[in-house]
């Protein structure tokens, strides 16, 4: 087990008691010295569930910029940070760097603003940080109303012995200027990062400077050859320079790969943290983290530790434990998942370890320990119970009564009603199901029942794949691109470009303008993607790789351009619509404006920034009937949308102003009609320039109800 483990297999049994009151302690290093300033800061977080206030204000063409980006992300792949001004629980800090995070959890927030976030402080301004500490992760809590299951699955972990990230919570409020003005996005949950540092804490100094790693583009591991330079699609987070580990790691892949069963068995305990990945697997099969390296696989870190020289694995991003990823099945079928094969899709390092007696054992050991010590109804439902103190009050602040109510049917079961809603899959309730899978476990344990055996449809297990010489310079584009080396990336694709003699192909040229945008070579980056999309006439990503790079440079013609080719083939497309909606509006062509968020609001109506674009837009032409009909529809939905408000009264000013000039007209008519018979004749028109100007008392060229109307003389 890891040194930081809080229940190492018990040899006596008068420990248990003491044991048990420090459960889900986060883990310290024994005889250290006085707390740090990140200690004293984030341990009233993440150990005394102290609620942050977060305030986050971006400009309108960042936030923008951040929506826009969505569509275009891979999987597994990050938008780029923008500034932003966070002011933290009262302390203020500029320029710090935002961008989104996650995959399920940010696609499935759609127009929401509720979106998961990065905070990197130091982003921008080198040593920026906010109490020792430059990086933040905000989890949207997507798919589970009891914003529990991070904290509590984390906890199992580190009982587990695993080093794991703190886990805590913040108030979230969002400026944007034109659209949010302190917007309320209610409870986030607060994860630590993953680094060097927590690292070092958790595991001790030997450990700090190891290799980790962030894998999401494998189904299984590959050997990769003996080039380091390889290994960089391992997505690689701390330890680039270190081609020791990064070789040694080769050396794992390569033995999970070729061995023979007795040179695996001989040799898998000097490489692989033994107990770390049985404790690993068993935590993750208790509380059913499906969404991880058994099933998904994604969501876990990779540790090649300085200090032992061994693989060990970390887990990551729990937000669907306890059932919530469900491969399609109950909650019911979820809660008897089989201990003796915690694995779902066949990877190979599993399969391997488990074909070894020492290593089931070691799995069966940590099952046992964690069964017997913290995962129990009466210690995971105290725990709950403690926890849920902190949460229902900031709930029932930031919702009313619905905010608890929503979070307690969550936990219990029940109908939530109008309370809180979760955009993502529906959630077992918790307490239930954790009832339910100790029960199972209990009984698979004793032998009573065998457990489910999931399965997921995959691909036949293929033989590693040996790549072409052009595959492997492709690779090195990928590689260069995650490692933030564009150039190395744009000389790779050169090459790819030369060897197969194809100046003009489309996607070689869409791969260049995008890593010419990365490193903000706009001029070269428009010239790429304009040979994309002359060689990809029906293609979407070049001119999308246009319309971004024309918006950099502030070039709104081209913008409009390339936007308005965009809308020619996807007439429905989102950047592009809103792009062309927001330039034509800027220019004050409100009628033009008008065109693309009417096809925005239809398309999308729920979007209510949108559809107050659209009343914005009648308002500002004229149209006030129309204004006043969509203005309206959205404050009865978001009474109080500050944008819609303001709309309203700019349109109570202006229908005032409107009802003015009718009546001077009206009025004015019935002085130049003399003969009160409804039309001017060409007699009283000749006349009529004459009497506007004896009328225009004050001489300012307008015509007023006061100068129409006189006040009376003074009575005699």
């Amino acid at each position: 087990m890891n040194r930081v483990c809080l229940f190492p297999r018990l040899a006596q049994s008068f420990l248990l008691a003491a044991l048990i009151c420090t459960l889900f302690l986060p883990a310290e290093l024994p005889g250290q010295a006085e707390p740090s300033e990140y200690q004293q800061y984030w341990d009233r977080v993440y150990k005394e569930n102290h609620v942050l206030q977060i305030d986050l204000t971006l400009t309108r063409a960042d936030w923008d910029t951040l929506n826009n980006s969505v569509q275009r992300l891979r999987p597994g792949q990050d938008s780029q940070y923008r500034p932003a001004t966070m002011v933290i629980d009262g302390e203020k800090l500029e320029q710090v760097g935002f961008r989104f995070k996650g995959n399920s959890s940010l696609r499935s927030s759609g127009l929401s603003p509720r979106k998961p976030f990065k905070i990197d402080t130091n982003r921008f301004v080198e040593g920026q940080q906010v109490g020792g500490c430059s990086k933040l992760n905000l989890s949207n809590v997507f798919a589970d109303p009891t914003y529990l299951r991070e904290k509590i699955g984390y906890e199992i972990f580190q009982a587990a012995g695993l080093p794991t990230p703190g886990v805590g919570w913040a108030r979230l409020t969002l400026s944007i200027d034109g659209l949010y003005d302190k917007e309320s996005l209610g409870l986030y949950v607060v994860i630590e990062q993953v680094n060097d540092d927590l690292l070092e804490r958790q595991l001790g100094a030997d450990s700090k400077n190891s290799l980790l790693m962030k894998p999401e583009r494998f189904a299984d591991w590959q050997y990769l050859g003996d080039d380091p330079a390889s290994y960089e699609i391992y997505d690689i987070k701390e330890g680039r320079k270190k081609e020791e580990l990064i070789v040694r790691f080769a050396n794992v892949l390569r033995l999970i790969q070729e061995a023979d069963d007795e040179e695996f068995a001989a040799r898998a305990g000097e490489l692989l943290d033994l107990d770390n990945f049985a404790s690993y697997l068993a935590a993750n099969c208790l509380i059913v983290n499906l969404d991880s390296f058994v099933a998904a696989p994604h969501n876990y870190y990779l540790l090649m530790d300085e200090a032992d020289g061994k693989l060990k694995i970390l887990p990551w991003d729990l937000n669907m434990c306890f059932g919530i990823f469900s491969l399609f099945r109950t909650g019911d079928d979820l809660a008897t998942w089989t201990v003796k094969q915690p694995w779902v899709m066949d990877r190979k390092v599993i399969v391997r370890l488990f074909e070894l007696e020492a290593f089931r054992e070691k799995y069966f050991a940590a099952v046992n320990e964690l069964r017997e010590t913290v995962f129990t109804e009466q210690s995971l439902f105290a725990r709950i119970d403690e926890l849920n103190k902190v949460l229902q009050p900031e709930l029932e602040q930031l919702h009313g009564e619905a905010g608890p109510l929503a979070q307690q049917a969550g936990l219990d079961g029940g109908t939530p009603g109008a309370a809180l809603q979760v955009r993502g899959p529906r959630a077992p309730a918790l307490k239930p199901f954790i009832v339910d899978r100790i029960t199972s476990i209990t009984a698979q344990l004793a032998g009573q029942e065998d457990g489910l055996v999931l399965q997921r449809a995959e691909r036949a297990q293929q033989a590693p794949i040996q790549l072409t010489p052009q595959q492997q310079m492709w690779a090195a584009v990928t590689a260069a691109e995650q490692a933030g080396e564009y150039d190395k990336g744009i000389e790779s694709l050169n090459k790819i470009m030369q060897a197969a003699g194809a100046k003009s192909d489309g996607y070689i040229n869409l791969r260049l303008g995008w890593l010419h945008y990365l490193k903000q070579d706009y001029p070269a980056s428009i010239q790429y993607y304009s040979a994309s999309a002359a060689a990809l006439p029906g293609a979407l990503p070049p001119r999308q790789g246009l319309m971004a790079c024309y918006q950099a440079v502030g070039d709104s013609d081209r913008l409009v351009e390339a936007a308005q080719g965009i809308v020619a083939l996807n007439p429905t497309n989102y950047a592009a619509n809103k792009t062309l909606a927001d330039t034509f509006y800027a220019g004050r062509d409100y009628d033009s404006a008008a065109s693309y968020y009417l096809q925005l609001a239809t398309a999308n109506p729920n979007d209510l920034a949108m559809v107050t674009n659209l009343g914005w837009c009648y308002l500002q032409s004229g149209r006030l009937e129309l204004a006043a009909q969509v203005l309206n529809n959205v404050i009865t939905v978001s009474p109080q949308d500050a944008s819609t408000r303001q709309a309203l009264d700019r349109l109570s000013a202006l229908r005032r102003v409107q009802a003015r000039e009718q009546a001077v007209m009206q009025r004015l008519m019935a002085v130049l009609d003399s003969d009160q018979d409804g039309e001017l004749s060409a007699e009283e028109l000749t006349a009529a320039a004459a009497r506007l100007e004896q009328l225009d008392t004050n001489k300012d060229g307008t015509i007023s109800l006061r100068e129409l109307d006189p006040p009376p003389g003074p009575q005699r």
